[in-house]
């Protein structure tokens, strides 16, 4: 009896302790913030107000395709049609045109702009109209076609690098013609642009179709002629070649030529022997180239 009073008297001793004192409730999840705190938080904050700093994303950049020079050494209507290209790419409109293509201009094609009036260069389109009325290739056919007769191959100056410029050559020289012209004049350029008789005996022997057919055999020609040269540096006079026999032929036909016009020469001396001179009655000459004194004039 008396342990049951002690456990009783005890409860209600820690009960009233309980009572006394306030219980705390502890939790991990946290209230969410109400929105009228936050504003009365951001109100109540009377200095600068530091937000924290964005990285700065650079945008993409489209890249500008810059078109080339013009000097006005080549075909205006070729660099138009490529200026054109590269305007569409880029995205020019007609006033950045116009600028794009005078700062692109250099040399003889620069100054020929810059001493145009106002109204030949307001727009685009003048600017372009009057650089085809200075370079168009009418107007410089002439001229590319007088610089292709008189194209030679320069001293080291490689096959390849002919070739290329016959054809750039033809090209501007005869713009209106069809390619299959084109390659059939280019091809008879380059052959005669070639200083070697020999070559181009050959080349007419192989009787080639087209000028890059002309070209190959050319190439190899001349690796030939450089391999048997380093193979044997004195080679002597060949003999047996098409080149020599057709040289032979012609001093021959030359030296037979030189011998009747002497007999001839010899047959006149003779007749002359005989020829009376009205004048004087001398030999060997006529009265018209007669030195004695006209037979009239004696007379008298």
């Amino acid at each position: 009896m008396m342990m049951e009073d002690e456990t009783s008297a005890t409860s209600q001793t820690s009960a009233s302790l309980l009572q006394d004192r306030p219980i705390m409730v502890t939790s991990n999840i946290l209230p969410e913030p109400s929105t009228e705190d936050s504003q009365a938080t951001l109100s109540d904050h009377r200095g600068p107000i530091f937000m924290p700093a964005q990285p700065m994303v650079p945008m993409p950049r489209e890249r500008t395709i810059r078109p080339r020079e013009f000097k006005g050494d080549a075909s205006w209507r070729s660099y138009q049609n490529h200026f054109n290209r590269v305007a569409e790419i880029n995205g020019w409109t007609t006033d950045l045109k116009k600028t794009h293509l005078w700062i692109n201009l250099s040399g003889t094609a620069l100054d020929y702009v810059d001493q145009l009036p106002d109204e030949r260069t307001y727009t685009y389109e003048d600017l372009c109209e009057a650089l085809d009325q200075r370079f168009g290739s009418e107007r410089l056919s002439t001229i590319f076609r007088a610089e292709l007769d008189h194209r030679v191959r320069r001293p080291e100056e490689s096959l390849s690098a002919l070739g290329q410029d016959i054809w750039r050559l033809t090209r501007l020289a005869y713009p209106d013609f069809a390619m299959n012209a084109i390659g059939e004049i280019a091809k008879e350029k380059f052959v005669k642009a070639l200083p070697d008789p020999s070559l181009r005996l050959q080349i007419h022997h192989a009787r080639p179709r087209t000028m890059e057919e002309a070209m190959e055999f050319a190439v190899h020609h001349e690796a030939w002629t450089t391999a048997e040269t380093a193979h044997n540096p004195n080679p002597g006079k060949a003999r047996g070649s098409a080149a020599d026999e057709a040289l032979m032929q012609m001093l021959k036909e030359m030296k037979n030529e030189i011998q009747e016009i002497k007999g001839k020469q010899e047959v006149v001396k003779k007749d002359r022997k005989d020829i009376v001179c009205y004048n004087c009655n001398g030999k060997g000459h006529i009265a018209r180239f007669c030195q004695a004194p006209k037979r009239k004039e004696a007379e008298n």
